[in-house]
């Protein structure tokens, strides 16, 4: 379980989605895990640019019909360095996220990405009540991590492993 769903235990089930997301946003993850085990915050310049996204299958299997597009991210994203005004509430550096060049916009009003503090990265997509999240180790040329849905009403979470692939920032065909 990645540390959405710790956040998730420690909270309640009663919590929101966006409680949930600031709350994860604050979590302190384990030092040392990505490249940037340093003392000074790292360098967003450092993972800028844009990147395939794959998905490896959510677990556990559930058929979403529609509701499929809120936990869909854009199959290529542009990590920009420059920061974002959204959510105002959070004490974290939020920077922009959206889909690269010549891909679709997602049904996301709410896309932004940040470093934990131990230097991996947090990915979110939001409608404001449906989405999700990713916590991303940095690798060369590659992001590596877990993916987790999430819902403003009862439904399970999913979890998914995923690698966001290092590639030019240009229309894709």
């Amino acid at each position: 379980m990645i540390a959405a769903g710790r956040v998730r235990e420690r909270l309640g089930r009663g919590s929101t989605s966006f409680e949930l997301l600031l709350a994860l946003a604050l979590v302190v993850a384990t030092p040392g895990s990505g490249v940037w085990a340093s003392s000074r915050p790292p360098d967003p310049r450092g993972v800028a640019g844009c990147y395939d996204v794959t998905l490896g299958p959510w677990l556990p299997a559930q058929e979403l019909g529609a509701d499929a597009a809120f936990v869909t991210p854009p199959r290529r994203v542009r990590l920009g360095p420059d920061q974002v005004a959204q959510p105002k509430s959070a004490q974290v550096t939020w920077r922009l996220l959206e889909p690269a060049p010549g891909v679709p916009r997602s049904p996301h009003a709410y896309r932004h990405w940040n470093f934990l503090d131990n230097g991996d990265l947090f990915l979110t997509w939001s409608t404001g009540f449906s989405g999700l999240n990713m916590v991303l180790v940095v690798k060369p040329d590659e992001l590596v991590g877990t993916a987790e849905t999430f819902w403003d009403f009862l439904r399970p979470s999913q979890t998914s492993k995923v690698r966001l692939t290092k590639v030019a920032c240009e229309p894709s065909a």
